[in-house]
């Protein structure tokens, strides 16, 4: 009902300027997603640039790309209830929000930094789902980047999809992010930060599953993960001690650790991480 008034206000407003239900699409409009329906409308590019702007702020605009297929193929995944657009089997969400006349410089920074890197906008933010570099630590990357060139970036280290999540999905967990104004006023945050942050709020709870799927419900299937995030909690995260208990080489119990985080973007030898995958492991 509320993106009806919305529209209702906007057609009071602009009147035959606006296109209600937009199926085609021209030059001559911009088009826009409603928020929660993702209904498509039409509004004539006569309008100004400072009402353009403002639109873009409170929707997200629907790009018509004739040049750029992979672009509009995520954007059809996202808000039109598309296929998976990405041929790898795995992929790493990460948002920013940098100044406009930085975005360029960054993206040229990601691409040639992560293989198979992909942006896009949304509300104002940029989405980049990239294959990850282990060798590379993003937050690190990125605070470089900052302080040499003076750029001011937030960042958003998110979570891993594959095909087995959908569009709906991801658009939630970049939204769940984008609105809560604690979250997207911290320059750095990831996964176990919007765990600690949200899991409690209900209007979170789409987000927080898909968390849980992506990292607690993928590892601890394996009964040695139960241990060793049981052990790990109890013993203040000591991997020394935690390795006698669990009877295991202490470099073994590196080396599982490092195949959890591999696995999840979570590392259990950091209070937060730790803190977030229990929180999760809990949740019925």
């Amino acid at each position: 009902e509320g993106e009806f008034n919305m529209l209702d206000r906007l057609k009071e407003i602009y009147g035959k300027k606006i296109i209600e239900n937009a199926k085609t699409f021209d030059d001559n409009n911009y088009y826009f997603y409603t928020p929660t329906t993702h209904q498509v409308f039409g509004i004539s590019k006569t309008i100004s640039t400072e009402e353009y702007e403002l639109l873009k702020l409170q929707y997200v605009e629907k790009k018509v790309y004739s040049k750029n297929e992979k672009q509009e193929s995520i954007y059809t995944y996202l808000l039109d209830n598309g296929h998976y657009p990405f041929q790898q089997k795995k992929l790493k969400l990460s948002i920013f929000k940098v100044n406009k006349i930085d975005e360029e410089v960054l993206e040229e920074i990601l691409t040639k930094v992560y293989l198979n890197c992909y942006t896009i906008k949304l509300y104002d933010y940029l989405i980049c789902f990239y294959q990850e570099n282990f060798e590379i630590k993003l937050n690190e990357l990125i605070e470089t980047i900052s302080v040499d060139l003076g750029y001011d970036i937030y960042m958003h280290e998110g979570i891993y999809i594959n095909e087995t999540v959908s569009g709906k999905q991801v658009y939630n967990y970049i939204e769940t992010y984008i609105k809560d104004n604690v979250l997207n006023q911290k320059m750095y945050s990831d996964i176990a930060t919007m765990v600690i942050f949200t899991i409690n709020h209900k209007q979170c709870d789409e987000a927080i599953d898909l968390i849980k799927k992506q990292t607690t419900d993928v590892v601890l299937k394996n009964q040695v993960n139960k241990d060793i995030l049981d052990v790990m909690v109890k013993n203040d995260l000591n991997v020394s001690l935690s390795a006698k208990l669990l009877y295991m080489n202490r470099n073994s119990l590196l080396n599982k650790l490092d195949a959890i985080f591999k696995e999840t973007g979570l590392n259990l030898q950091k209070f937060t991480h730790a803190s977030a995958f229990y929180l999760l492991s809990k949740r019925q």
